[in-house]
């Protein structure tokens, strides 16, 4: 029983809230790089200690795991694994990011703070904290999102580049965007030059055909996260933003309108007026 004391730890406990709270608020209401990096470090942390605390003498086994499994699932290796779970319904999703691999620093943490002698602890019971835990490994990696549309957004941004310019540098943003996917998890249809999720048959984004593109013509573009028109002629042109879409948590009534036209601004807006 001693040596579960370990899962009272103070500083396990903080990063057990941390992990917590960020995987279901901070996500659902931010949903940025920062609330990916914090599960990452927070998770990597608890999920070697607390398996630690229940088997210490095979603590350096178990963060070499955790390394070797983290790493595992932050590259393509994963991915016949990740197909195979979206193939029995279950939305497991995400992206390619070797950057994710600095959150293994946590590890040597990890096994610095289990070799201190065992200070303070905090008056919960280990069962309690082992509970929290297996909550947090497994009810949390999913968690819920509810599809959120805006209609009649219509807002517009000008240009003072030929529509075809504009159709050139939105394709450049556009292939840019899908190489964050692995190769595998996305599907093109020639038919309406859309790219869709292999699992879900959600749309992610297409391309426009800049060599049929005329001064009459009005484009409609959708995405996964919005749908736009584009317009002009070959000295201005424009993109209206017409919808939006945001995931959230389906327990909150937050009207992310304003945060989704920001998000594609910053996606989208902005990286046309650097070009």
């Amino acid at each position: 029983m001693e040596k579960l004391n370990r899962l009272r730890d103070p500083v396990f406990l903080v990063l057990l809230l941390l992990l917590l709270l960020n995987d279901l608020i901070f996500k659902p209401a931010f949903g940025n790089w920062l609330t990916g990096k914090l599960s990452d470090f927070a998770g990597v942390f608890v999920f070697a200690f607390f398996w630690t605390a229940l088997f210490p003498a095979r603590a350096k086994a178990i963060h070499w795991a955790t390394a070797l499994g983290f790493i595992f699932w932050k590259t393509e290796f994963s991915q016949p694994l990740i197909q195979w779970l979206q193939q029995q319904g279950a939305p497991v999703y995400r992206v390619i990011d070797y950057g994710d691999l600095v959150a293994l620093l946590m590890l040597p943490l990890s096994l610095k703070r289990l070799g201190r002698k065992l200070g303070p602890i905090w008056p919960m019971h280990p069962a309690v904290t082992a509970a929290v835990v297996l909550f947090a490994f497994f009810a949390t990696t999913l968690p819920p999102r509810e599809k959120k549309t805006y209609v009649h957004i219509d807002k517009r941004y000008e240009f003072d580049m030929p529509i075809r310019t504009l159709a050139q540098k939105l394709n450049m943003i556009i292939i840019r965007e899908l190489g964050t996917y692995h190769y595998s998890q996305v599907t093109f249809s020639p038919e309406d030059n859309l790219y869709r999720l292999n699992y879900v048959g959600d749309t992610i984004t297409g391309l426009l055909n800049v060599d049929r593109i005329t001064e009459e013509d009005t484009l409609i573009l959708p995405s996964s996260f919005a749908e736009i028109v584009i317009d002009g002629n070959q000295e201005k042109s424009a993109v209206t933003l017409v919808k939006t879409v945001w995931y959230a948590s389906p327990f909150t009534k937050k009207d992310y309108a304003g945060k989704t036209v920001k998000f594609f601004e910053r996606k989208v807006i902005k990286k046309l007026k650097a070009q």
